[in-house]
């Protein structure tokens, strides 16, 4: 698997396939650097890459992407309005907490 600094490149990439593979390997990989790059990503123009960014960020259960994820669509798309309800209201992972305090 790639770094966390060449998967935030590919998110870039003019391929929206490359930047869907990017947004779920980042998910794996996780870390702050990652969600940052995600949740940038919840902007992208293809609607696949935002999706797989916003499931990423569910994954990660980073609770600074709450506010974010709900702003791609205004709230129109299934799977970003899960991961809000995921990262914002229902985290109760060590992770989330963590991120929670900070």
């Amino acid at each position: 698997m790639a770094d966390v600094d060449t998967l935030i490149e590919n998110l870039k990439n003019s391929d929206y396939y490359a930047r869907v593979t990017a947004a779920r390997a980042l998910g794996e990989l996780g870390g702050e650097k990652a969600a940052e790059a995600l949740i940038e990503a919840l902007g992208d123009p293809d609607d696949w890459v935002q999706d797989y960014a916003a499931e990423a960020l569910g994954k990660l259960a980073y609770r600074p992407a709450a506010a974010p994820l709900g702003e791609p669509r205004k709230s129109d798309n299934y799977k970003v309005l899960s991961e809000v309800r995921w990262v914002g209201n229902e985290c109760r992972s060590p992770v989330c907490l963590r991120h929670s305090q900070q």
